[in-house]
């Protein structure tokens, strides 16, 4: 039962960043031997094998790559179609490829062009709001400085706002980032979910022990992370940041065994002043980009918005 097959049409589209590739083929399949019924599964199964092969299949004669621009691309959906008269002894097959890579153009740059997985950010800037009874125009005006290490501090020093013990509502300045990236869960080299199961158990709830994006060791903390499925073997992993004026801290007065804050007799103030927050852990939040085909590229692409900069 041979089946001769020939490629009549092929369409290739790369959108760049925001967009997928996409490849269709379309073959014309002939049989020699006997007619075709697609109410048959065994004749169904013949015709896409002999043509796309299964869905999740790379483009027949390619392996996956990323170092090729066609070779990260698998079939999605293929339909085929009777010839009009030809009695079940001629088909033709479409088949779709995609992929979620995109091909970067960075060779301008010093770099090779290669294949990667889109990475956006989104940011906010906001404020939340805290009773305070100590303020200062700057963080080296405080005795002592909001710190992540915190537990309590000592007398943090300021200037006082509290009325005679009674704390002032204050707005301290917060930013949040959503670093959001495209998972190839099939992809060996980078890892499956487990790898980013990994990575968000490293990093939720720490602060960034190394420089990371915009910020210098021990300014963000890691508040959240999801992962949701894109569709089938791709996966988008959201990590959201936040930067805190005064590094997450609250503050608190000294009280009294009647519970009230202790007052300095000649100021009508609270007499001491600690910050408190949680002793959080520390670790590098560059781990993240390593679930990408290139981490350089991802964390420049993360801080700058896109790989037209490179390097």
């Amino acid at each position: 039962m041979a089946l001769s097959t020939t490629i009549v049409r092929t369409q290739w589209t790369d959108g760049g960043p925001s967009t997928s590739q996409g490849f269709v083929i379309q073959w014309r399949v002939v049989s020699d031997t006997k007619a075709y019924e697609l109410t048959i599964a065994s004749d169904a199964k013949a015709l896409r094998d002999a043509t796309c092969g299964e869905p999740g299949d790379p483009i027949p004669g390619t392996t996956f790559s990323t170092s090729s621009i066609t070779t990260t691309l698998r079939l999605r959906a293929f339909q085929i179609d009777p010839v009009l008269g030809s009695k079940g002894f001629v088909f033709d097959v479409t088949a779709t490829y995609s992929s979620e890579y995109t091909w970067a153009n960075i060779s301008g740059g010093g770099g090779s062009d290669k294949l990667v997985l889109p990475v956006t950010v989104d940011m906010e800037a906001g404020e939340r709001t805290m009773q305070a009874w100590r303020t200062a125009s700057s963080l080296g005006g405080f005795a002592v400085a909001p710190s992540y290490i915190y537990g309590k501090s000592f007398d943090i020093g300021g200037t006082g706002i509290d009325d005679a013990g009674k704390p002032t509502q204050v707005r301290v300045p917060t930013m949040d980032v959503r670093i959001s990236m495209v998972h190839d869960a099939s992809n060996t080299s980078i890892g499956t979910l487990t790898a980013v199961y990994d990575k968000i158990n490293t990093i939720q709830g720490t602060w960034n022990s190394q420089a990371f994006l915009h910020w210098s060791a021990y300014e963000v903390f890691c508040t959240a992370a999801t992962v949701t499925n894109i569709r089938d073997e791709y996966y988008r992993v959201t990590y959201n940041f936040r930067w805190d004026y005064w590094r997450d801290c609250n503050q608190v007065p000294q009280y009294d065994t009647n519970g009230l804050p202790i007052i300095d007799g000649s100021t009508k103030k609270a007499k001491f002043v600690f910050w408190t927050g949680l002793n959080r852990n520390t670790s590098d939040h560059n781990v993240i980009f390593n679930n990408n085909t290139d981490a350089v590229l991802a964390k420049q692409m993360a801080k700058e918005g896109t790989y037209l900069t490179y390097p």
